[in-house]
């Protein structure tokens, strides 16, 4: 953390052998501060025109989709609550919500901006990662302690920058090889405030 409310994670690696390599972090957000809340009504912006189909064993099938008149379409903004009560094959097939790999177009000055209408807070994503996987705690394990009482479902949006879990079997992704002697270095910034 640093003092202009941003949380960067750096990550880096090298080796010595062609290795597959992509790194992320899984922290939940819940911008109310109240676990009583969910994340339902988080108003989310995020720079992608395509979304990875997942199988019915929340696989990757290398299939591409453009988020146009569909729940992923978060261009514009749209709550996450969309989603979660959507009978779109790819909502369901997560358990009602996300669950999917995200690719950005890197077109924007955030990647991602994540709302609270209620509390006025706001959260910003920037990253050098060429995508997001987007998960909305659909089959969360409701006995995990947590400060203020248990979770549940949709307590928490992880938003998990990396690149595409599809990489390693399918064509036309970022790669996640790592050659002996490059570095590997990406950056994530998590960056907090108030809705103006």
């Amino acid at each position: 953390m640093n003092n202009k409310n941003e949380f960067l994670i750096d990550y880096s690696a090298k080796t010595n052998k062609t290795t597959v390599l992509t790194m992320t972090n899984h922290s939940y957000f819940n911008l109310s501060e109240n676990l009583a809340s969910t994340i339902h009504n988080h108003h989310i912006v995020i720079d992608s025109d395509e979304f990875v189909e997942l199988d019915k064993e929340l696989i990757p099938t290398g299939k591409k989709i453009h988020v146009m008149n569909t729940p992923f379409d978060f261009r514009n903004g749209r709550k996450l609550a969309d989603g979660i009560n959507s009978k779109f094959t790819q909502n369901m097939v997560v358990n009602n919500g996300y669950d999917h790999y995200f690719i950005f177009n890197h077109q924007q000055l955030e990647n991602i901006v994540v709302i609270d209408e209620t509390s006025g807070r706001k959260m910003t994503i920037k990253t050098n990662q060429p995508g997001v996987l987007m998960y909305t705690a659909n089959s969360l394990d409701e006995n995990l302690a947590l400060a203020n009482g248990n979770s549940k479902p949709y307590v928490g949006v992880c938003f998990e920058t990396q690149a595409s879990p599809a990489s390693l079997h399918h064509d036309g992704f970022p790669t996640v090889t790592l050659n002996a002697q490059e570095t590997y270095k990406k950056q994530t910034v998590f960056a907090f405030g108030l809705v103006e």
